[in-house]
């Protein structure tokens, strides 16, 4: 069974963040500010700083099933896009083992891994900064959609349902 667990400001109770239980990295700000109500409080999150060897090792290694997965997922739905665009039907689309299913598979497939990585850097380089400017204590992180501090998730639940409901959408026009 998968738990999902959303985190919420204590004050307001909007909420700043979601993951599947124990699949967590727990990179973020320490402290952070809601967006609705600017109320300052801990996030439950740890600065790079503040993990120890064996949380930054569990934070490469979930990094990397979350970009093989969830990168992976959304760069085969990008691509199904991309053939419904181009040949419509699905029975004109070309065989899964041409060379050209085999590109378009594979340049979709691995920009999202490669973007799910990205983020994950970028992650660890704010969290470096916050902490080498001492601002984690002195500028709690907004918790806003945008950011990448947050949430990141939350944001790929988003993505996978956008790419679904666009694809169910095809697949209707298309029939």
């Amino acid at each position: 069974m998968i738990t999902i667990r959303v985190s919420y400001c204590p004050k307001c109770r909007n909420s700043y963040d979601m993951n599947v239980v124990g699949l967590s990295t727990g990179l973020g700000p320490s402290i952070a500010r809601c967006s609705n109500c600017k109320t300052v409080f801990d996030s439950g999150k740890k600065e790079w700083f503040q993990m120890s060897s064996i949380e930054k090792a569990t934070f490469w290694i979930l990094s990397s099933l979350y970009a093989t997965i969830f990168g992976g997922i959304c760069g085969i739905l990008l691509s199904c896009l991309i053939r419904f665009v181009l040949y419509g039907k699905v029975i004109n689309w070309p065989p899964l083992y041409s060379p050209i299913s085999i590109l378009l598979i594979g340049i979709c497939f691995f920009s999202f891994i490669i973007f799910v990585i990205y983020a994950q850097i970028k992650r660890i380089i704010n969290s470096n900064s916050r902490s080498f400017r001492k601002a984690m204590n002195l500028n709690p992180v907004l918790t806003s959609f945008m950011s990448f501090e947050l949430g990141l998730q939350l944001k790929f639940v988003y993505l996978y349902s956008i790419l679904f409901g666009v694809l169910g959408l095809l697949m209707t026009y298309y029939k």
